[in-house]
């Protein structure tokens, strides 16, 4: 705490020496530490895996006022490391320093942003209750990666400029538009207009292509309910039909979800869907995946609290069902020791990547996390 003090007092004062008295910069950050132990079995099961794994970030944010009256701006970045994530070092280090990257103009409840993963967005399953992960994390080491939709096609992590109105007592609706769609990465260098690793879709397309995407968080002023609703359209880059053999198309994803909250009790649900090109055994196919979830949520106390979840995700390719349907399941409990939170994680998964019969695993997540 002392030498975040220092730093912050130290980065004010000079804000103060250029000019900028009004405003206020913040160091915080975060340490996640976790044991998985995974067993799989079917279409190439690695059996049983075991590992420790960690997350750390470091969070700046500057906020104040600027010389025209009525409008504030807020501004920060993260630097982020999540171990080994990333196929390549250049692609790790790019989302180390793309994290929540923002420049914002604030005019009461309407906020004008540029940056990338900063604004409001569908990749967190509102059927997460009782544990710190959501269910797809903690199966993630099997033979496949689970179907489950995650973040629908938003290009929230994308460098882009977005809107977001607070409507009071209803909730907040965000408009987003990134001129690149990067497929899940915001790794372009500023100016940056024929980076290699600028993809447009799958399969290796280099044509960028624009995205938007329009959300809204809210409880329409109603005491224990939180509505989530996000749908997103990636545009089709005119040679793609060249490129893959396959007519340019749209890709689209939604993801809408409630949940309600009764005393101790919470109930959820969810639904969403994401369009993809993919290739399988060398063919390449416009494939489609739908899930629908399920969230259970116990408070016991004001420091442990129990959840369940169920997923079921159907894919089909080029119009045609897979016919094998991915599930899902994950019993939760959490447990507050004040400045550290604990979560233990029991997954189990059953024809995992919905590709193939018989591709299922086991998985228990052990999760620590503290912010400084």
């Amino acid at each position: 705490m002392k030498n975040k003090l220092l730093t912050t007092t130290a980065i004010a004062s000079l804000m103060v020496a250029s000019g900028y008295a009004s405003a206020q910069t913040t160091v915080s950050g975060n340490l996640n530490m976790n044991y998985r132990a995974t067993s799989t079995k079917g279409d190439g099961g690695l059996g049983s895996q075991r590992n420790i794994g960690k997350e750390t970030q470091i969070n700046i944010a500057n906020k104040g006022k600027t010389n025209i009256a009525g409008l504030d701006y807020a501004a920060g970045f993260s630097i982020e490391h999540d171990g080994t994530e990333r196929a390549t070092i250049s692609q790790h280090l790019a989302g180390m320093f793309n994290e929540n990257v923002y420049l914002d103009f604030i005019m009461g409840d309407t906020t004008l942003t540029f940056g990338a993963d900063h604004i409001q967005n569908p990749d967190a399953e509102i059927t997460t209750l009782g544990g710190l992960y959501d269910v797809d994390d903690v199966v993630m080491s099997t033979a496949r990666a689970p179907a489950m939709v995650t973040n629908a096609n938003s290009n929230y992590q994308a460098y882009g400029v977005g809107l977001m109105q607070t409507i009071s007592g209803i909730g907040r609706l965000s408009l987003n538009y990134t001129p690149n769609y990067r497929d899940g990465s915001a790794n372009s260098d500023t100016g940056t207009s024929n980076d290699s690793q600028i993809r447009g879709f799958d399969l290796g397309q280099q044509n960028p292509n624009s995205a938007y995407e329009v959300g809204f968080i809210g409880d329409f002023g109603v005491k224990g309910l939180q509505v989530r609703a996000f749908r997103a359209k990636v545009e089709s880059p005119g040679d793609q039909a060249a490129t893959t053999g396959i007519f340019g198309k749209d890709l689209t994803g939604y993801k809408y979800g409630l949940s309600y909250n009764v005393g101790q009790i919470t109930v959820a649900v969810q639904k969403s869907q994401q369009d993809a090109f993919t290739t399988t055994a060398g063919s390449n196919s416009f494939t489609e995946a739908d899930t629908k979830q399920l969230g259970l949520g116990f408070a016991v106390n004001k420091d442990l609290s129990l959840g369940y979840t169920l997923s079921k995700t159907d894919i089909s390719r080029n119009g045609v069902s897979t016919n094998v349907q991915e599930k899902l399941q994950m019993l939760s409990a959490s447990y507050s020791l004040g400045p550290i939170a604990t979560s233990l994680q029991f997954a189990k998964g059953e024809n995992v990547g919905a590709a193939t019969s018989g591709n299922d695993s086991d998985s228990v997540l052990l999760s620590f996390t503290t912010r400084f």
